[in-house]
């Protein structure tokens, strides 16, 4: 089963590496890789919606479940990468690496960490679960940049597809059972 999926995997990247590239797709998928660096453009949406008034700046606890689910993300991923040590999908293709290399200009660096699972995926599912659950009207919107974020890791061949889909997955179950702890725990605290 596993070979199967790897399999999957790696015919799904090499219809990637093969496929017409046009240099604005390529540049809005580096675009959105970018500002899911780290998590950045969730702080900033964060800060955003403080500013806006839509979160209220006294919202203390919510603001700590945004950054130690963030944190939580981060911690749990980089175990997962250890434990997995599996290798990003040009690292097991030179050839084809040397072939994107020429037809990509990129700002950044390949990565050179473990793949499985994105980090940039659950990072952005965790925060766009966390924002959605304070932020309902805006749901859809977290969602999609979330999306586009993790997309744009299989489109630039830094992940393999299931490396996203579980990074994305992980993402919303840590960002709801994050939620849902944490509120318990600030109920019991506070009755």
């Amino acid at each position: 089963m596993l070979e199967k999926i790897s399999n999957i995997d790696q015919f799904i990247v090499s219809q990637i590496l093969q496929m017409k590239r046009f240099w604005f797709v390529d540049e809005i998928f580096i675009f959105f890789s970018l500002i899911g660096s780290y998590g950045v453009i969730w702080i900033l949406l964060l800060a955003f919606f403080i500013v806006k008034a839509e979160l209220k700046r006294h919202d203390d606890r919510f603001i700590f479940l945004f950054f130690s689910g963030q944190g939580i993300s981060l911690i749990f991923n980089t175990v997962l990468k250890l434990l997995t040590h599996r290798l990003r999908p040009l690292a097991l293709d030179l050839t084809n690496f040397a072939t994107f290399k020429e037809n990509i200009l990129l700002p950044i660096s390949y990565p050179t960490d473990f793949s499985f699972p994105s980090l940039h995926a659950m990072l952005a599912f965790t925060a766009a679960t966390l924002l959605s659950s304070r932020l309902k009207k805006h749901r859809l919107k977290f969602y999609f940049v979330a999306t586009l974020i993790s997309f744009s890791r299989i489109y630039l061949t830094f992940h393999f597809p299931t490396d996203v889909i579980c990074g994305m997955i992980l993402g919303i179950v840590i960002g709801k059972l994050w939620m849902r702890l944490n509120f318990f725990g600030f109920q019991r605290h506070h009755v």
